[in-house]
């Protein structure tokens, strides 16, 4: 494990309390998610989406290099008619093979934490991989998240953050679609509570 996993192991319990999940986040990904499909959801945290995106018609697997958090996440989905399942590993290294589920998604701004730009493409090609249908990838363009992530690592840890988590524009998901042959789609949601801007890219086939 290294310096960066060993973290966000420390502060899993505050960021399932602490950092919520938007009904229109889940809105914006539902449309893409028809009927029957599988979903693998990478960087999933403590899943509180999994509730929201899981029925008994859709297959839902989510994977998070944190042991915590996939312990936390396995707590929280309860009783459900289509249980949900949860895998510890790599958003840069996917282990499932080619074309295994309908869609990749990740919330969050999941991309944005990991560590380095190298990573994050490499998360992006992983995701295209796996999904026959494409990847939906939630990002920040204003991040009160990285505000609310540092509040952890100081109370939790006795320090600063030890990095910034990234910002994104659409130039930068447009050259991945065309990098990897697919299209590129934007929607931007305003979350009024708080005044973050998300957007989500959708990378489809």
């Amino acid at each position: 494990m290294d310096f960066f996993d060993s973290v966000w192991d420390r502060v899993a319990e505050d960021y399932a309390t602490d950092v919520p999940l938007y009904p229109l986040q889940v809105e914006a990904i539902k449309p893409f998610l028809e009927v029957g499909c599988s979903v693998l959801d990478v960087g999933c945290g403590p899943s509180k989406q999994a509730n929201h995106l899981c029925t008994d018609t859709r297959t839902y697997i989510g994977l998070d290099a944190s042991e915590p958090m996939i312990r936390l996440a396995r707590e929280r989905v309860g009783t459900l008619q289509a249980s949900p399942m949860f895998v510890r590993g790599s958003a840069t290294a996917l282990p499932f093979r080619d074309d295994s589920f309908s869609w990749a998604m990740s919330l969050n701004n999941t991309l944005g934490i990991l560590p380095n730009w190298i990573a994050r493409e490499h998360a992006v090609s992983e995701m295209l991989r796996v999904a026959r249908r494409g990847c939906l990838i939630e990002v920040l363009a204003a991040n009160r998240l990285e505000v609310v992530s540092s509040r952890l690592f100081r109370d939790r840890l006795g320090k600063p953050q030890p990095y910034r988590s990234a910002r994104f524009t659409e130039h930068y998901f447009r050259r991945l679609a065309k990098t990897y042959g697919v299209k590129a789609k934007f929607s931007y949601v305003r979350q009024s509570t708080n005044f973050s801007y998300y957007f989500l890219a959708a990378l489809t086939v």
